[in-house]
């Protein structure tokens, strides 16, 4: 019978090496090809022999030539790649780069914010003059028109005064196709405060040329509308944001000659406005791009998931592994290497944990019984000392015989 007890798991600090907590089997399949161009005819085996490593082709392959079986995902998209029944197989291509499509920004706007002109007890001193800029309705050159109380865009011209008046929202690198990642830069403008009997309203900018002069663009202002014109951010009495859209498209989105492409900001449901001593914003900015990594560390989670780690700082799934249950666990069939197959008595198997969780940089220890194992070896080297000794007696007795014949 096929002694179904669980062995003592050792730590190897492999971190492909896999041990099995509970009962199952890990789905292995024999290598009908070449090491070089591997084959596999389908047939699966069974085992909870977990010395797994990684060979030249990037198959999990066992101390006993065994090749792990599972689902083989493909990084850059989640995509299965072959079927759920092939061996895995771990892709050493790089992770591709992704272009930034959304920035999230989140956190708290102060209700009195203090940027560097600001100062204690003047009024309105924490607010932003639109008509000191060139590009509102107090230029009539303004396309589309812009409304007295917001302002378009800062020129470069304008950048000391601007960042004079306004407080920092925080900066990220973002990414394009190419993974080329400039930093997008955030700076928040308040216009008009509740303090003074109208509504605590501000203005979001981004930097899109740091190095701009003269009358070049520098800062742009988040749009809305149709035509689109600076969008105006208005907070309630319960320091909730009161206006709409809370998403902005930055078209054509551009950073110091870096094309980026089309951007969503959206200001997230945990952006507030609630005072704060300090006077600057406590926001945070998210944004799903990334530039390309290369695969470093691969890890195996308790249920099964084999995961990669990049260089980018990014994790993505790379497979997920194929546990086997028999009901009749001590009728498989015994083949080399520690591995059994399936018989008529065993049943087919069934797939999944079921209770059963698997430890990474572990290996599952022989369960035999020593103690038990080391006993019958006595009892059988003493059966064998006996009877040596009766083989001896005998063979002494008929020496004796034929000597009294001569």
């Amino acid at each position: 019978l096929t002694n179904t007890i669980q062995g003592t798991i050792n730590n190897t600090g492999v971190t492909t090496n896999l041990a099995i907590s509970g009962q199952g089997y890990f789905t292995v399949a024999q290598n009908s090809g070449t090491v070089q161009t591997p084959a596999f005819s389908g047939l699966n085996y069974y085992t909870r022999r977990g010395d797994f490593s990684v060979d030249a082709s990037g198959y999990l392959k066992n101390g006993a030539g065994y090749y792990l079986v599972g689902t083989t995902y493909n990084p850059a998209t989640g995509a299965t790649v072959g079927g759920s029944t092939s061996a895995l197989q771990i892709s050493s291509d790089p992770l591709p780069a992704k272009a930034t499509s959304a920035v999230n920004l989140t956190g708290n706007f102060p209700l009195t914010p203090k940027p560097p002109k600001y100062s204690a007890g003047t009024a309105g001193s924490e607010l932003i003059v639109p008509a000191s800029y060139a590009n509102n309705n107090g230029n009539a050159a303004a396309v589309p028109p812009v409304p007295a109380t917001a302002i378009a865009s800062v020129t470069g011209a304008e950048t000391a005064q601007f960042l004079n008046d306004s407080i920092s929202g925080g900066e990220i690198a973002v990414y394009n196709s190419l993974g080329a990642s400039p930093t997008l830069q955030v700076r928040l403008a308040k216009t008009a405060t509740s303090t003074a009997g109208g509504t605590d309203t501000w203005q979001v900018f981004y930097q899109t040329n740091s190095t701009a002069t003269g009358s070049t663009v520098a800062w742009q202002s988040l749009q809305a509308g149709s035509p689109a014109a600076p969008a105006l951010v208005t907070f309630d009495s319960k320091g909730q944001i009161s206006s709409t859209p809370t998403s902005f498209t930055l078209s054509g989105l551009t950073i110091d000659g870096l094309a980026v492409g089309n951007v969503t900001l959206k200001l997230g449901q945990g952006v507030t406005q609630f005072a704060d001593t300090t006077g600057v914003a406590s926001t945070s900015l998210a944004q799903d791009g990334n530039s390309s990594g290369t695969l470093g560390k691969i890890a195996v989670g308790s249920d099964g998931a084999v995961t990669g780690t990049y260089s980018n700082g990014l994790t993505a799934k790379l497979g997920q592994v194929t546990i086997a249950q028999f009901s009749a666990d001590d009728s498989l069939k015994r083949e080399t290497g520690g591995a059994f197959s399936a018989t008529n008595a065993s049943g087919p198997p069934s797939y999944g944990l079921n209770g059963a969780s698997l430890t990474g940089g572990a290996v599952e220890q022989s369960n035999t019984d020593i103690s038990d194992e080391f006993s019958k070896m006595i009892v059988t080297q003493q059966a064998y000392s006996a009877n040596t000794r009766v083989l001896s007696t005998a063979q002494q007795m008929l020496q004796d015989v034929i000597n009294v014949i001569r």
